[in-house]
């Protein structure tokens, strides 16, 4: 797997910490779009030295392909972040597994290109990575992301009741997972890998 790609429309790549005030930015301008749908950050969230070591040790998890994130920008404009993906908890042989996460920006929203970024991603992933399986979790409200993980191919599998604490409540999230083909796992059950 790369650290980058380009797709019709955009550029996914892994940043380290040379990036952090550009993500920084991006969270800061998005920051009540966000709101509803993520834990409240601390004020130090907002400062280039805990940028940077947020980014290293993503960029670090992402070459051992333990956990990746991508930033998503316009091929156009290849220096302003327009969203992330990430493929988190990324986890070998016998559940060749990962848990899928998105935000685009507000002025971004509703342009195809998360879509874009994640049809392109996830299969890249499960074809790399012998993935096997992906999930996601969507507070129920969250239609807009519905939409989406179901044009991707999630199915609907059940409620995680006070699943994560988001502004100062436990809220319910709906788990949505997609199955690949058992040809994408084959190659870790081919190299007959075990775990204890």
């Amino acid at each position: 797997m790369k650290l980058e790609y380009i797709t019709n429309n955009l550029i996914l790549r892994v940043e380290n910490g040379r990036s952090a005030q550009d993500v920084i930015d991006f969270f800061k301008r998005n920051k009540d779009h966000f709101a509803s749908s993520e834990a409240a950050h601390s004020n130090s969230f907002y400062t280039v030295p805990f940028m940077r070591t947020i980014l290293d040790k993503e960029y670090q998890l992402a070459t051992r392909m333990e956990s990746v994130r991508f930033w998503l920008y316009e091929k156009v404009c290849p220096d302003y972040i327009i969203g992330t993906i990430s493929f988190n908890g990324i986890t070998g042989y016998p559940f060749s597994r990962c848990e899928v996460g998105y935000r685009m920006d507000k002025d971004y929203v509703g342009r195809g290109y998360a879509y874009e970024a994640l049809s392109f991603a996830s299969e890249v992933l499960a074809e790399d990575l012998s993935i096997h399986r992906m999930e996601a979790h969507i507070q129920p409200e969250n239609l807009r992301s519905i939409h989406l993980i179901e044009r991707l191919g999630f199915e609907y599998e059940g409620l995680c009741k006070r699943y994560a604490h988001i502004q100062g409540t436990w809220k319910d999230h709906y788990l949505y997972a997609r199955v690949f083909p058992d040809s994408h796992a084959a190659k870790n059950i081919r190299k007959g890998s075990e775990s204890v």
